[in-house]
């Protein structure tokens, strides 16, 4: 940390070690999971109902509607799974998972997993091996603190922040790969350091007393969208540019909810509001980059058809509602509370 006078008062020039220099986050995880219930499905299916296929992105000549729906389904329950090992309030592992299968004669129908089952499907335990992979990545990670090898220098306390943070295991790895460090804290909100650290750099751009992040560095408030199911590429929504007028602004989104899943919106940490590939996402946007919002009510029996989605900011408090082909409403609240 460096301190200079200014005309008119004092800078504060932070030393940053390393800034978006980890392509890991959160999603990294629910990624990894998804792919090992995805194998541990395929594996279950083949075992038990010879003949049988789980329908994937890869299975050729299925229905676009069935590959986007299993995906969903397994990405909904590695979340579960995930929130279950972190010991948050009110979190428990699925009971189940519902995905499409092709039968031997070629129709497809829905299958149900039995999660229990499935985590214990072939030689680990699914909780043993998202374990040890956390381990790794999470260890990889605190090794670009190190300032010297096998020492860690000036570092007197290192806060974890984002939902992640919640499973023990990455304390633990953190720890053990930086012994020297006198303290290792969770912060008591998800997004606190990220909160904190946006709402300074605002604050202290003006006054006697500024912080100058510099170019490597700098943060914004971030633009808010969502993944188009037919491109798989980002399209901002509500961007970090944009004027927010006293009614609020509102943005629209076609063909978004399938009537029964969450729906997870992504910020783009660096406020640009590019288009990106979804698997170059977390690199471009950072750590827990999404949240999770849950429709208030669930519709008495499937879509025909995908709902709209509206997006408002008012007041500093983001609202998101779904929109039936009639004009059906459907409110949604974030899965941890939050919005503002």
């Amino acid at each position: 940390m460096q301190y200079a006078e200014v005309p008119g008062g004092v800078e504060i020039r932070p030393n940053i070690l390393t800034c978006r220099g980890a392509n890991f986050g959160g999603e990294d995880l629910t990624d990894f999971l998804v792919g090992a219930l995805q194998t541990r499905c395929a594996a279950w299916l083949a075992q038990e109902q010879p003949g049988a296929v789980l329908i994937t992105e890869q299975t050729t000549a299925a229905a676009e509607y069935e590959k986007r729906r299993n995906l969903m389904a397994l990405r909904n329950a590695a979340e579960k799974f995930k929130a279950s090992l972190s010991g948050m309030a009110g979190s428990a592992a699925p009971r189940r998972i519902d995905l499409f299968v092709r039968q031997p004669d070629g129709d497809s129908q829905i299958q149900f997993f039995d999660f229990d089952t499935i985590q214990k499907q072939g030689s680990v335990v699914l909780t043993q091996e998202f374990v040890a992979h956390t381990w790794d990545r999470v260890g990889a990670v605190a090794q670009m603190l190190m300032v010297t090898e096998g020492e860690v220098d000036g570092i007197d306390v290192i806060q974890l922040s984002g939902r992640t943070a919640a499973l023990s295991v990455v304390r633990e790895a953190v720890v053990s790969t930086m012994p020297g460090v006198p303290e290792v804290i969770t912060a008591p909100e998800t997004k606190e350091c990220v909160v904190k650290g946006a709402c300074l750099s605002q604050s202290m751009r003006f006054g006697t007393v500024r912080l100058n992040l510099g170019s490597a560095g700098h943060r914004m408030t971030s633009t808010v969208g969502v993944f188009s199911v037919s491109s798989s590429t980002f399209e901002p929504m509500l961007r970090v540019d944009e004027v927010i007028p006293p009614k609020g602004l509102v943005r629209m989104a076609k063909e978004v909810w399938d009537g029964r899943g969450v729906i997870r919106l992504w910020e783009s940490l660096h406020g640009s509001g590019e288009e990106v590939e979804y698997s170059a996402a977390r690199r471009a946007f950072g750590e827990d980059a999404d949240e999770i919002w849950e429709p208030e009510r669930r519709l008495s029996h499937p879509a025909e058809s995908f709902w709209s989605l509206e997006l408002r900011i008012a007041n500093f408090e983001l609202s998101v509602t779904a929109i039936g082909p009639q004009g059906e409403r459907v409110a949604f609240r974030p899965r941890e509370g939050y919005g503002d």
